[in-house]
């Protein structure tokens, strides 16, 4: 219990630090929102001396496809900050810290709580219908955090994130590749039917719900894609004209500029042969010879 404990202040000082440097303002208090509440029910089913306690929890507050019918809505949310055991929420806060932060880092805390509260219900939404007439109940954030790993999966596919898949620790992995890796994981293991107590149909639910809230959000400060006429004439190389065609089929903004700027470090002036040297949308050489973008 003394490591729980150990990790509750390792996630409490790491929420109220972080927002400290990056705006974000949702993650971390949803962070320790699951693992506040989780420590408060273990303590509360073990300390009470009400043998009824746990079950009174099961009725009231997990999420089960009957209490669409018999008027329970609100265990469709209390269910999104339970958790089974100590795997459960460590895993869970893990990947709200891998893959919440930088989004919400990206598209603002607004988009990132509609796109984690949204998913959830969704994946609640499919859980009932997979499992309609069974007496089954669903826990957890799982459903959320897939959905925000959709929306980051649709929206900045190529920015490279830190990422722990398992035993393994990736410093600096595209984000197509991170959740990519836990999709196909997700698919194969509903594809197979595997009954491990996990609602794989609903993680994949949260992923298909979170890569459709993405056509909605509108990335901030998306300006429009630099045109790339003023590039052409200085595509002097069979090298530079490839790098040229990579821009003009580029979507991904961040990716663009960096391909123009690989290009530009790669071209020459065309007035004095020189390096040439971008400020914005100027461009310049050492002998005075000028171009805007």
């Amino acid at each position: 219990m003394l490591w729980l404990l150990a990790l509750v202040l390792a996630v409490a000082a790491a929420s109220f630090l972080y927002p400290l440097l990056r705006k974000t303002y949702f993650t971390p208090p949803l962070v320790l929102a699951n693992l506040g509440l989780f420590m408060f029910f273990i303590l509360l089913v073990n300390l009470s001396p009400d043998p009824g306690l746990n079950a009174f929890i099961v009725e009231n507050l997990l999420f089960k496809p009957q209490d669409l019918v018999e008027l329970r809505p609100w265990t469709l949310i209390t269910s999104m900050f339970l958790h089974g055991d100590p795997l459960h929420v460590i895993f869970n806060i893990l990947f709200l810290y891998l893959l919440g932060l930088p989004l919400e880092d990206r598209i603002g805390g607004r988009a990132f709580a509609g796109v984690y509260l949204t998913a959830g219900l969704a994946a609640s939404g499919l859980f009932a219908l997979v499992e309609w007439g069974s007496v089954v109940a669903a826990l957890g954030a799982s459903g959320a955090i897939m959905g925000i790993a959709g929306a980051f999966l649709a929206l900045y596919p190529r920015d490279r994130v830190f990422f722990i898949l398992v035993f393994l620790i990736l410093p600096r992995v595209s984000v197509y590749l991170a959740v990519g890796v836990v999709i196909l994981g997700e698919a194969l293991l509903l594809f197979f039917g595997v009954q491990d107590g996990i609602a794989h149909a609903a993680h994949m639910g949260g992923i298909g719900f979170g890569i459709l809230l993405a056509t909605v959000i509108r990335r901030p400060n998306q300006e429009a894609p630099l045109p790339t006429v003023a590039l052409d004439d200085l595509a002097t190389t069979e090298a530079l004209r490839e790098t040229l065609d990579r821009i003009q089929a580029e979507s991904v903004g961040e990716v663009r500029e960096a391909w123009i700027d690989h290009f530009l470090e790669k071209a020459r002036c065309p007035a004095c042969g020189r390096p040439l040297t971008r400020a914005g949308k100027v461009v310049t050489s050492d002998c005075g010879w000028e171009r805007r973008l």
